[in-house]
């Protein structure tokens, strides 16, 4: 009976348990939010910081979790790191997975995963991917970053 719960029973009750996630249908606001984040990858991808920029709320704030030390991030800073990441980095590859979306108001909270992919300057890709949560706020012209959070792995 135990080999029959361990082998069967258990990652049926997981699958039945994860399946209203993997097949969910998204809102029309959660759609937006999805595009929103679809958007931001590639205007990241191009490198125009003024274009990037234009994707967070003035009172954005940032943190990230890889670095337990880490202070939160401002929106003035993570322009500056990112600015310092664009002289470093070439970004090939950014593509989010958003898990789940939830709306509330003119507030969304987007539970991701990501993977990027980043050349340095001698040529070396680096490969990442974690948890991405972001915080969005909708404005005149539609969403817009509050906040995030994430942690990333190499790979």
């Amino acid at each position: 009976m135990k080999t029959f719960l361990k082998l069967f029973l258990l990652p049926l009750l997981l699958f039945l348990y994860l399946l209203p996630v993997a097949a969910q249908e998204w809102s029309t606001e959660q759609k937006e939010v999805v595009k929103f984040l679809n958007d931001y990858t590639k205007v990241s991808m191009k490198g125009d910081m003024d274009e990037v920029m234009s994707y967070f709320h003035a009172d954005f704030i940032s943190r990230e979790y890889a670095n337990t030390m880490s202070e939160p991030l401002d929106r003035d800073g993570v322009q500056m790191a990112m600015e310092a990441g664009y002289q470093n980095y070439k970004i090939l590859e950014f593509e989010v997975q958003p898990l789940i979306i939830q709306i509330h108001g003119d507030l969304a909270i987007a539970y991701t995963n990501f993977k990027e992919t980043l050349r340095d300057t001698n040529g070396v890709d680096n490969k990442l991917s974690g948890p991405w949560t972001a915080t969005l706020v909708k404005q005149d012209k539609g969403w817009i970053f509050l906040s995030w959070t994430w942690l990333y792995a190499e790979n």
